[in-house]
């Protein structure tokens, strides 16, 4: 069985699948939020995830 490529994958790690709050859409890519810096481990950042839909341009997190 062929896996969906990375930017179709809207599945997070609980398995829930995530959709666009305004459209509904389910073509939604996630990314990080450099601007927020959620805490620090080891010394490297962890930012806070930021999610944008890639039909409506909606971005949320």
């Amino acid at each position: 069985m062929a896996r969906k490529p990375k930017e179709m994958d809207t599945k997070e790690s609980s398995g829930t699948r995530v959709v666009c709050p305004r459209c509904g859409s389910i073509r939604v890519h996630s990314g990080e939020d450099k601007g927020k810096v959620m805490t620090y481990i080891g010394g490297i950042p962890v930012y806070k995830k930021l999610w944008t839909c890639k039909d409506c341009g909606n971005q949320w997190g």
